[in-house]
């Protein structure tokens, strides 16, 4: 009984060997190294590409070999595809064709935007046998799918000529250590946005400068770097001038410019005719400035530090807003796809200090009344600045020599509809109110003679606005 079994289980270890099935030591031993993929190039140069380091080679175990029509399957994973037919090349007498001239190509698959290919054995591949994939010297890749965070994988399957598998299904990252490709963004962008506050207490009028006594607003950081260097696909590409279009997006009314490095005034499609260099171009809507790199982005690092800084015309009352910055970069000829490198995004914004609110519902029953609430007004108090407006908005004159309007620690000022009527040379139509004070309360009182009452109240507890 036990020389039967002993008889039984040679047999079946040799029938295994005859099968191809061996020990399941076979896997890569060399393998590709990580190339990065900047997704936004035009797929042209993406389309045909080789693998990175050296040809692959698969290398089977001590005890195993392939046996004629057992299989080779190599499956890419990840965005990529085939971008010519494989070959890939047995040691010693092995053929996986039929005959020298074909001994390398592929069975089924491998076609032009395949993601497989199927190899079958024609002669042995002897144990210890490599199989070796030509994709370093060959632009066998196309990775022109990837997106931003795609990893390209290549697996490699041996099955017996009976569909057994022989051993495991061996990916390319999980024995070398590394995927084939990575998709990536063919730039890095950097934004520190900034904040101005218009002054109150400007000694030109309220909100007609920024604190500091000045025009002149904070630099804000806005950089774009080209990641294009020589360990990439397409290596080291530079951006070409008038291709990088930078928008901001805001209300532009009282801004005399926005300055910038490195930058052309532009319209909305990059043009830059009527552009001034060193400066943003404001279209006539005044709701968006544009401006494109002057001169080409180099590769291997090179940078665009924009830095957009706005001037105000110190003639006009700043409202608080906030403006937003999107970066693109245009189609570049053959080297760069049209694609946004910054979303919109915050870079600079305007706040008020003090307290301000506008009315227009003020008239001879209405009683305005203001109240601080900081406790910490000079002992002179702080002045109640009013701006007033006809229906078509230009601005109407006080009446000369009226008495300025001030505000102590904690008292309540009480401004009737005639009496602020009266301030003005004709009857306004909208008032605007700057309050040099941390935090206020307003009301705004109506009483009629018939009994009728209403009362709005307005509360700011310190950011410059109600």
């Amino acid at each position: 009984m036990k020389k039967f079994s002993s008889l039984f289980i040679a047999a079946v270890f040799a029938l295994s060997l005859g099968l191809g099935i061996g020990t399941a030591n076979a896997t890569w031993t060399t393998g590709h190294t990580l190339q990065t993929v900047l997704v936004t190039a035009d797929s042209t140069q993406l389309d045909a590409v080789a693998g990175g380091g050296a040809d692959p080679v698969y290398t089977l175990g001590a005890g195993e070999s392939l046996a004629a029509n057992d299989t080779i399957r190599i499956d890419l994973t990840g965005g990529a595809v085939w971008a010519a037919v494989p070959t890939l090349a047995p040691s010693g007498t092995g053929d996986l064709g039929a005959g020298a001239a074909t001994a390398t190509v592929p069975l089924s698959g491998g076609a032009i935007g395949d993601t497989w290919a199927l190899w079958r054995v024609v002669v042995a591949v002897p144990a210890a046998g490599t199989l070796t994939l030509n994709s370093n010297t060959a632009t066998d890749f196309d990775v022109s799918g990837l997106a931003v965070g795609s990893n390209v994988d290549m697996t490699m399957t041996l099955t017996t000529s009976t569909g057994t598998l022989i051993g495991t299904v061996k990916s390319h990252n999980t024995v070398i250590g590394n995927y084939l490709f990575t998709g990536a963004a063919a730039e890095t962008m950097a934004l520190t946005a900034q904040t101005d506050t218009a002054d109150v207490s400007a000694t030109t009028g309220a909100y007609l400068k920024f604190t500091g006594d000045t025009l002149v607003g904070t630099a804000t950081a806005l950089t774009f770097t080209n990641d294009s260097v020589a360990a990439t696909l397409p290596s080291a590409a530079a951006i070409s001038a008038n291709k990088i279009l930078i928008t901001l997006a805001g209300d532009f009314s009282g801004i005399d410019e926005v300055a910038g490095t490195g930058i052309t005034g532009s319209d909305s499609t990059g043009d830059i005719t009527g552009g001034t260099a060193g400066e943003f171009l404001i279209n006539s809507a005044k709701d968006h400035a544009y401006a494109v790199n002057t001169a080409a982005v180099t590769n291997a690092g090179g940078a665009l530090t924009m830095a957009p800084t706005v001037t105000i015309d110190g003639t006009t009352a700043q409202a608080a807003r906030t403006f937003t910055a999107t970066v693109q970069v245009l189609e570049d000829l053959a080297v760069w796809d049209a694609h946004t490198a910054l979303v919109a995004t915050t870079l600079y914004t305007v706040v008020r200090n003090g307290v301000s609110f506008v009315t227009t519902s003020v008239g001879q029953y209405n009683t305005i009344k203001i109240a601080d609430r900081s406790g910490a007004l000079p002992t002179a108090g702080g002045n109640i600045i009013i701006a007033a407006y006809d229906a078509d908005g230009n601005v109407i004159d006080e009446v000369s020599g009226v008495a300025a309007l001030k505000l102590l620690s904690n008292e309540t000022v009480i401004i009737s509809g005639p009496d602020l009527q009266a301030r003005f040379v004709e009857v306004p139509m909208k008032y605007e109110f700057a309050i040099e004070s941390s935090q206020a309360v307003v009301t705004n009182v109506k009483i009629h003679p018939n009994g009728g009452f209403s009362s709005t109240v307005y509360t700011n507890v310190g950011d410059g606005a109600l």
